[in-house]
């Protein structure tokens, strides 16, 4: 857990006492107009219900209730730890992902990733304070096809934050409509990243990353174990093909592969892509060849987070990608 020693980490870590089941955070609070210089204020935050959790823990809203945030509100993520710290199956490794959170927490970056407001700890615990969406995640909306312009803009969103993250080291891992939250609804979406798998890494990235197999999932083959790899560890491709099958799912109101065994037959060759519930919709060829070369079996033939940003689809400025043409 190196990430937990940078000093991106260190420096968003809150001040933190549990008292009487409020969370208070001990700030410094300067105001020139008072003449007041990091005068030390209590901050204090009440839980007022449950958003959401899983195994890995829950997802809190809080509100302040005494200190200069009086009011607001915010959601923290509770990340339970291991009952014994001794056990790789079982410990969480969550240094780098606090690390990724404090980095995409930079102002410069807010327009594309959930803002973190820092994070606490207890012995049982480690909580996340990020910023609160009224109006949930894009899981949410997933109950009708939307019109492939509105999806255009959703997948031009995440290709640009994914292509931060993948130019500063850093691959998300666990892409899907529950993790992306809705700042703005239609018709003028406006989405952000949040999660960066921090809740999937639990021992090895090998163990944690195959337990997202399903039916209906957004895993890349590889994350599977689906397809042999050069090297133990996986690429930013896999964020390409979740981002690919976000597109699938928002056209088309459905999965690519409703089931294992049609996914088998696509990475074995013994099928083609189901292109048949996109022409159905009448969505575009350029949008087809997109969700297309985002999905190929082998990481190495699927394009760059930078280059899905300057497709045909995507861009009036066309850098072509590597597909397999649809059938006509």
């Amino acid at each position: 857990m190196s990430g937990l020693n940078s000093d991106l980490v260190r420096d968003s870590k809150l001040e933190t006492r549990f008292i009487g089941g409020a969370t208070h955070h001990a700030v410094l609070v300067s105001d020139p107009a008072l003449g007041r210089r990091r005068q030390l204020e209590d901050e204090r935050w009440s839980r007022e219900q449950r958003l959401g959790g899983g195994g890995y823990g829950t997802i809190w809203l809080e509100r302040c209730t005494d200190g200069r945030k009086k009011g607001s509100l915010r959601a923290v993520k509770e990340i339970f730890k291991p009952a014994s710290s001794s056990s790789s199956t079982n410990s969480l490794d969550y240094g780098r992902e606090l690390e990724a959170i404090a980095k995409f927490s930079n102002d410069k970056y807010a327009d594309y990733f959930v803002k973190s407001h820092g994070w606490f700890e207890n012995v049982h615990a480690v909580y996340i304070a990020m910023e609160y969406f009224e109006h949930g995640d894009l899981q949410k909306y997933l109950v009708a096809s939307f019109p492939e312009a509105e999806v255009r803009e959703i997948i031009s969103q995440l290709a640009e934050g994914l292509d931060f993250m993948h130019s500063n080291g850093f691959t998300h891992r666990d892409l899907k409509p529950g993790n992306i939250l809705v700042l703005h609804r239609r018709p003028n979406w406006w989405l952000k990243i949040g999660d960066f798998g921090i809740t999937k890494r639990v021992g090895t990235e090998d163990t944690a990353l195959r337990t997202q197999i399903g039916t209906a999932g957004y895993a890349a083959p590889e994350v599977l174990g689906l397809i042999p790899l050069d090297d133990a560890s996986y690429s930013s491709a896999v964020d390409i093909w979740s981002l690919g099958e976000i597109a699938f799912r928002l056209l088309t109101n459905e999965p690519t592969f409703s089931n294992n065994r049609l996914l088998f037959d696509y990475i074995s060759t013994r099928s083609t892509f189901p292109s048949n519930s996109l022409a159905q919709k009448d969505v575009s060829m350029q949008c087809r060849q997109f969700i297309h070369a985002a999905m190929a079996v082998l990481p190495s033939k699927r394009p760059t987070a930078s280059q899905v940003r300057s497709c045909s689809w995507i861009s009036t400025s066309t850098v072509p990608l590597e597909f397999t043409p649809f059938p006509q």
